[in-house]
């Protein structure tokens, strides 16, 4: 969630310092890259932990199967 706002923040900087680059000039140009930059490794930032819940998720389903596939080749009271 913090992420996601972040990314919402930068963007709106970003459109902000594209109207200064145009209104004011190259100046804002250091800025507006840096900026851009942000939001490339911000997006990365989220690729990634939505890759790591996916795997997590993953290992979780394939834990549940597993623990049912034991207890129905378990004898009880073994």
């Amino acid at each position: 969630v913090v992420l996601e706002a972040e990314l919402v923040e930068i963007n709106k900087d970003v459109t902000y310092c594209e109207q200064c680059v145009d209104k004011y000039g190259e100046y804002f140009s250091y800025p507006l890259q840096h900026l851009k930059e942000l939001k490339r490794q911000k997006k990365g930032k989220m690729k990634d932990i939505i890759k790591a819940m996916e795997s997590f998720n993953d290992n979780l389903i394939g834990g549940k199967k597993l623990v049912k596939a034991l207890e129905r080749d378990t004898p009880i009271g073994a």
